[in-house]
């Protein structure tokens, strides 16, 4: 079945890169292709996939292996019948040229250099050069595998009466959604998809287990999940925002051994890694093979899906914008103006203290109830917020607002939004 595998892969490349190739016989100019007059060039960014795929495409040893990691040269260490690659700092990191240099070493002499089988199908094709242009499909490596592994540990410590306790709050646990789904009991843990593992790590897990678990063992892992919280989602931190994580996720990862045995596995390792990914290819929400096995499972198939391609392709590939042919105003999305909007003309505000002295502290003209305006949601910088008024937010509770103490600067204070309002 890999020997099939390697040699589809290898004839799909083949035209993958005879694509990207000079070739005027076929109208190629300038490594590109002529439609309609336009020149259209093709470039590979970077690969992506399962760990087993990705061991097929790069021709490299599984992730078992004692050097699998496509990354550095750390060599894993057989214990207890596993595979295990223990915290190290600093790596040995693999260049373009050691990398390019290895698998040609082992092409040439038939043998397993330093992880390396032979020359990938893919070296002449990326335009970025081996290894910079590997994407850790964090899907897969850090929801599937590595979170997954921990749930089960911990899930295990608990009595059976505490289990039915965690699978009946995690059902109801809030947590912002759009898809009106509950979160999955552990139970049912081998049938969890990779959103449901990152909705119960990202908001389900600290909720309910700070309660059943010891705080060091709670608190260790919540360096995994701030750090992962990170890398997924906007860089809230700007510039540092990978470096911060990284600094979390290294800590968490060389306790890792003071509070789980036998777990050292690759995926684990790889994290140490994804800094520079999250660098080079930016947030982890926008990374993934899911997308394009969806896209290309309907491309082969060509019977079932929609017939709409740019649509599927900007919904498998997470892209908030399609370009068109003509953009009519290229700047009307600057025109968005802040504030308030959706007017609750209903809402009382003497039910309220806290809106009652701030009305008597700044204003003394006339009733509150007719000098102030409500209104469910509010315009922040094109991002829109919405109250515990706005009826459709279901069960989420989607945003809290941050403000400093009164008397002191540096400590923070949060609370949720009431109602938005003006004079």
């Amino acid at each position: 079945m890999q020997s099939f595998a390697q040699l589809k892969l290898s004839e799909d490349f083949r035209i993958l890169n005879d694509l990207h190739s000079f070739n005027e016989d076929i109208c190629f100019v300038q490594v590109g292709v002529v439609v309609n007059g336009d020149v259209v060039k093709l470039k590979v960014l970077a690969i992506t996939g399962d760990l087993p795929a990705l061991k097929i495409a790069l021709n490299f040893v599984a992730h078992n292996g004692y050097y699998c990691c496509y990354f550095c040269y750390l060599r894993g260490v057989h214990q207890e019948g596993k595979r295990q690659y223990s915290y190290k700092c600093p790596l040995e990191i693999r260049t373009a040229d050691s990398f390019a240099r290895d698998s040609t070493t082992a092409s040439r002499f038939k043998r397993n250099e330093k992880g390396h089988l032979g020359v990938s199908v893919v070296a002449n094709l990326l335009d970025i050069q081996l290894p910079y242009s590997i994407i850790i499909d964090y899907a897969h490596a850090s929801l599937l595998r590595h979170s997954k592994s921990i749930f089960s540990e911990l899930y295990g410590c608990l009595s059976p009466a505490i289990r039915n306790d965690v699978d009946i709050a995690l059902a109801k646990q809030p947590f912002p959604h759009f898809f009106h789904r509950h979160m999955k009991s552990f139970k049912d843990l081998l049938f969890i998809k990779a959103t449901e593992v990152r909705n119960i790590l990202f908001y389900g897990f600290l909720p309910i287990f700070h309660q059943h678990l010891p705080l060091n063992v709670t608190s260790h892992f919540a360096l995994y999940i701030s750090g992962m919280r990170l890398l997924h989602g906007s860089p809230i931190f700007g510039d540092q925002t990978s470096t911060i994580a990284n600094a979390l996720l290294m800590k968490y990862y060389e306790d890792f051994r003071l509070y789980y045995h036998g777990l050292e596995n690759i995926t684990l390792h790889l994290h140490s890694h994804y800094k520079n990914q999250h660098e080079r290819f930016g947030a982890f929400s926008h990374l993934g093979s899911f997308g394009q096995e969806g896209l290309m499972g309907y491309m082969e198939s060509n019977y079932t899906g929609t017939r709409y391609q740019g649509d599927l392709i900007v919904e498998n590939y997470s892209l908030d914008l399609i370009i068109h042919l003509e953009i009519n105003d290229l700047h009307s999305f600057a025109k968005t103006t802040d504030g308030p909007f959706d007017k609750d003309s209903n809402f009382n505000f003497t039910s309220n203290y806290v809106f009652v002295n701030i009305h008597n502290s700044e204003c003394s003209c006339r009733p509150i109830n007719r000098c102030l305006t409500a209104f469910r949601r509010c315009v922040v910088h094109r991002q829109v917020y919405h109250s515990m008024h706005y009826k459709r937010r279901q069960k989420s509770i989607g945003y809290f607002v941050r403000y400093c103490h009164i008397n002191d600067r540096s400590i923070h204070l949060f609370s949720k939004i009431i109602m938005f309002f003006s004079d």
